[in-house]
Parts: structure tokens; C-alpha cells; sequence
């Protein structure tokens, strides 16, 4: 058995994975067609047949996540960032912002980035400002998500040519 050292936060996930969303995904996968099945021999008791498929859906995600060798944290949590009157936090903001457009980030991707990633406000605050539900501004974060390691390097490349 593999056990993995890692911290969860309640509030943002782990590298944005939400325990609620493994759950629900966990559970409609034996809704779905062609999804899970119960193995009623080996799980006669379905509470059981589901923390069983949780257990491997948590397993999975996580060993999926840390096999990953980019770190999608922008700004590593023992990092202050700048503060957002200096000039290069200015500019470094837009550089990341350019980067993500050429990424094809949409309007409300560009709008949650800097508030989510760079001045860690919750999705509930995000989405009240957006007057947006909490599972929209949490959709548009797990599109970010995706392009956090692509943004990082590209940013990295270009800081370091500066």
C-alpha cells in the first residue's frame, strides 16, 4: 500500500481537487452507462462497493496529480507575493496575463486569476463578485487548473530572459 504525505486544504483542495467533486464523481460513475458496477459478491453491502471505488478514485487522482513534475502552485505558499501597487508585480501580472490569452483563457478565467491564484480569495467571495454560483467560478478554476503549467513555465522562460 502506497501512502502518500500530503496536505489538504478544506478550502482550495489538493492542486485543485475538491473532495466533494471526487465523491461526485465517484458516485455518478455507477449511474453512468458503461460506468462502475456493483460486485455484489465481493461488496454485498453498497456503502461498502462505494467507499471501496472512492478509495481507488482518491488513490488514483492523487498518485495522477503528484506524478505530475511541474508544480502547477504559481506562487509557492512560503512566497509573499508583491505588493499590488510595485511596478514589477504590475508587470509580472501582465505578462501572466498575456501568457494565459495566448493560452486561450476565457473572459471569466482572466477575471478569477489573480483574485484565485495571487491573492487566495475563496471561490464563495469570487462568486459573489461575479454574481456567479460556486460550482461556475469552481468550473472556471479547474480550467485554469489545467493551464497553471503551461502559464509557470512560460512564465519562468520569460522572466528569466528579462
Amino acid at each position: 500500500m502506497q501512502v502518500f504525505k500530503i496536505k489538504y486544504d478544506l478550502e482550495r483542495g489538493f492542486r485543485g481537487i475538491l473532495i466533494e467533486d471526487l465523491i461526485s464523481e465517484t458516485a455518478e460513475s455507477f449511474l453512468k452507462d458503461k460506468g462502475r458496477n456493483w460486485n455484489m459478491t465481493d461488496f454485498p453491502d453498497f456503502k461498502k462497493q462505494f467507499l471501496s471505488a472512492l478509495d481507488s478514485h482518491l488513490y488514483n487522482s492523487i498518485k495522477k496529480e503528484l506524478g505530475k513534475h511541474i508544480d502547477t502552485e504559481l506562487f509557492p505558499e512560503n512566497d509573499t507575493t508583491k505588493a499590488a501597487d510595485d511596478s514589477s508585480y504590475k508587470q509580472d501580472l501582465s505578462i501572466l496575463t498575456d501568457i494565459l490569452i495566448a493560452l486561450g483563457a476565457s473572459d471569466d478565467e482572466l477575471l478569477i486569476f489573480e483574485p484565485y491564484y495571487i491573492h487566495k480569495m475563496k471561490r464563495e467571495e469570487i462568486a459573489t463578485l461575479m454574481d456567479k454560483s460556486v460550482t461556475e467560478v469552481s468550473n472556471i478554476k479547474k480550467q485554469l487548473d489545467r493551464k497553471l503549467p503551461i502559464l509557470r513555465s512560460e512564465f519562468i522562460r520569460l522572466s528569466d530572459e528579462r
